[in-house]
Protein backbone atom coordinates (compact mmCIF):
# COMPACT_ATOMS: atom_id res chain seq x y z
CA UNK A 1 0.00 0.00 0.00
CA UNK A 2 2.86 2.56 1.33
CA UNK A 3 4.33 1.61 -2.56
CA UNK A 4 1.46 2.93 -4.21
CA UNK A 5 0.54 5.85 -2.19
CA UNK A 6 4.91 6.66 -3.19
CA UNK A 7 3.64 5.92 -7.03
CA UNK A 8 1.12 8.53 -6.92
CA UNK A 9 2.84 11.20 -5.07
CA UNK A 10 5.91 10.63 -7.15
CA UNK A 11 3.71 11.00 -10.50
CA UNK A 12 2.03 14.37 -9.34
CA UNK A 13 5.43 15.60 -8.69
CA UNK A 14 6.59 15.10 -11.98
CA UNK A 15 3.41 16.03 -13.62
CA UNK A 16 3.62 19.71 -13.92
CA UNK A 17 7.06 19.18 -16.05
CA UNK A 18 5.15 16.19 -18.45
CA UNK A 19 2.00 18.92 -18.85
CA UNK A 20 4.15 22.36 -19.17
CA UNK A 21 7.37 21.05 -20.95
CA UNK A 22 9.48 21.83 -18.40
CA UNK A 23 11.60 18.73 -19.58
CA UNK A 24 14.48 19.61 -21.23
CA UNK A 25 17.72 17.29 -22.16
CA UNK A 26 19.42 18.78 -18.96
CA UNK A 27 16.63 17.79 -16.90
CA UNK A 28 16.59 14.40 -18.65
CA UNK A 29 20.49 14.10 -17.66
CA UNK A 30 19.60 14.78 -14.47
CA UNK A 31 17.08 12.05 -13.68
CA UNK A 32 19.04 9.49 -15.48
CA UNK A 33 21.98 10.76 -12.60
CA UNK A 34 19.42 10.53 -9.83
CA UNK A 35 18.12 6.86 -11.31
CA UNK A 36 21.94 5.74 -11.07
CA UNK A 37 22.92 7.61 -7.66
CA UNK A 38 19.91 6.01 -6.27
CA UNK A 39 20.12 2.08 -7.95
CA UNK A 40 23.98 1.93 -7.03
CA UNK A 41 23.42 3.11 -3.77
CA UNK A 42 20.56 0.25 -3.00
CA UNK A 43 22.50 -2.33 -4.85
CA UNK A 44 25.85 -1.68 -2.56
CA UNK A 45 23.66 -2.28 0.37
CA UNK A 46 22.02 -4.92 -0.78
CA UNK A 47 24.98 -6.91 -1.45
CA UNK A 48 26.67 -5.89 2.24
CA UNK A 49 24.54 -7.56 5.02
CA UNK A 50 23.92 -5.89 7.75
CA UNK A 51 24.95 -2.53 6.79
CA UNK A 52 24.02 0.28 9.20
CA UNK A 53 21.87 3.28 7.46
CA UNK A 54 24.55 6.11 8.67
CA UNK A 55 27.02 4.39 6.46
CA UNK A 56 24.16 4.06 3.86
CA UNK A 57 24.22 7.76 4.23
CA UNK A 58 27.76 8.27 4.13
CA UNK A 59 28.20 5.78 0.85
CA UNK A 60 25.06 7.81 -0.82
CA UNK A 61 26.87 11.10 -0.24
CA UNK A 62 30.21 9.70 -1.36
CA UNK A 63 28.45 8.24 -4.65
CA UNK A 64 26.47 11.96 -5.31
CA UNK A 65 30.03 14.14 -4.67
CA UNK A 66 31.96 11.70 -7.06
CA UNK A 67 28.90 11.98 -9.78
CA UNK A 68 29.01 15.71 -9.36
CA UNK A 69 32.64 16.04 -9.79
CA UNK A 70 32.68 13.90 -12.98
CA UNK A 71 30.17 15.72 -14.17
CA UNK A 72 32.30 18.75 -13.50
CA UNK A 73 35.38 16.87 -14.74
CA UNK A 74 33.31 16.77 -18.28
CA UNK A 75 32.46 20.30 -18.58
CA UNK A 76 36.37 21.36 -18.00
CA UNK A 77 37.14 19.46 -20.55
CA UNK A 78 34.58 20.51 -22.89
CA UNK A 79 35.10 23.51 -21.98
CA UNK A 80 31.03 23.56 -21.47
CA UNK A 81 30.16 22.90 -24.90
CA UNK A 82 29.31 19.29 -24.57
CA UNK A 83 26.87 18.48 -26.90
CA UNK A 84 26.56 21.93 -28.24
CA UNK A 85 26.08 22.09 -32.17
CA UNK A 86 26.55 25.34 -33.77
CA UNK A 87 24.11 26.64 -35.98
CA UNK A 88 25.08 26.36 -39.60
CA UNK A 89 24.70 29.16 -42.11
CA UNK A 90 24.60 29.63 -45.66
CA UNK A 91 27.95 31.14 -47.63
CA UNK A 92 26.15 31.31 -50.09
CA UNK A 93 24.98 34.92 -51.96
CA UNK A 94 21.39 35.69 -51.65
CA UNK A 95 19.57 35.37 -55.26
CA UNK A 96 16.90 37.73 -56.29
CA UNK A 97 13.98 36.83 -57.90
Amino acid sequence: MGTAVLAVVWALWHLPNLLFGGWTGASYALALLHAAINMSSGLVLDLVPGMEDEFGVQLYGAVAITCVIVALVLVAATRGRLGYQAERVSMEAPTRS
